[in-house]
């Protein structure tokens, strides 16, 4: 009774670790046929596997057809990906790319659309999709997405590169911000602080010495800034009423 059990036991964990390395081999990205054949044995499990599961495997199938040069299966497994998962940026992205490299950029440019319509801080959206506008000839869109690219992740270096052949000067999102308020129009732009209004002593008490005393006379003044104590800056400050002069500290 013992040796059909233990055999059973032996079965049942080879397999296991069968599809443990199959799930291993779908998720490598350097050995492109071990990709392949081990998400394609995920794959034909069907309803076995989960349907984001399903769809993962898809995908890295899809990548790994494309990092071959296969461009049309990588396009069917990325829509299969999307099929499994609506809202799959990555599949969205890839799918792209593959159309980028057909030549067929407005199908391309739809698809990164839809990435940064799912995720507005995917940069690699961005960047395929400005590179996309700048094999159309469309400089001015390329540019905008290079630099939102850069404003998400300033040290994005394909960006910069690419603005660089523009003759475009890399901005960063701090330095875009002071360009675009400086081109604003005077409507747009942010009103100056309001200013504050203070006392200031007019006229001071003295003895025969000069020495300034209590403050006779005040009056009302505005400033950008509060001064320090809410006085102004010619002399010391005065002391309150019925108090003498100040005395200095020895």
């Amino acid at each position: 009774m013992r040796r059909p059990l233990v055999f059973a036991l032996v079965l049942a964990l080879s397999a296991t670790g069968a599809w443990a390395d199959r799930y291993s081999d779908c998720s490598r990205s350097r050995y492109l046929d071990l990709t392949i054949r081990g998400c394609t044995q995920v794959i034909e499990r069907g309803k076995w596997e989960s349907q984001k599961d399903r769809a993962v495997a898809y995908h890295n199938r899809g990548l790994a057809y494309y990092r071959k040069g296969e461009l049309d299966r990588a396009i069917a497994d990325y829509a299969e990906a999307i099929a499994l998962n609506p809202k799959y940026v990555k599949a969205y992205t890839g799918r792209g790319n593959a159309y980028k490299n057909k030549g067929e950029y407005d199908r391309a440019i739809i698809d990164y659309t839809k990435a940064i319509a799912l995720d507005p801080n995917y940069v690699p959206a961005y960047g395929n999709r400005g590179l996309a506008y700048q094999k159309k000839g469309d400089k001015e869109q390329a540019i905008a997405d290079y630099r939102k690219a850069l404003e998400i992740n300033p040290s994005d270096e394909k960006a910069k590169g690419a603005l660089k052949v523009f003759g475009v000067t890399p901005a960063t999102a701090e330095e875009q911000s002071v360009e675009d308020k400086a081109v604003a129009p005077p409507e747009e732009r942010a009103a100056p602080k309001k200013s504050v209004r203070v006392r200031v002593c007019e006229k001071y008490e003295t003895d025969a010495t000069g020495q300034r005393g209590k403050c006779l006379k005040y009056k009302s003044a505005r400033t950008r800034k509060a001064l320090r104590g809410g006085f102004g800056p010619a002399g010391p400050r005065p002391r309150p009423p019925g108090h003498g002069p100040r005395r200095r500290r020895r």
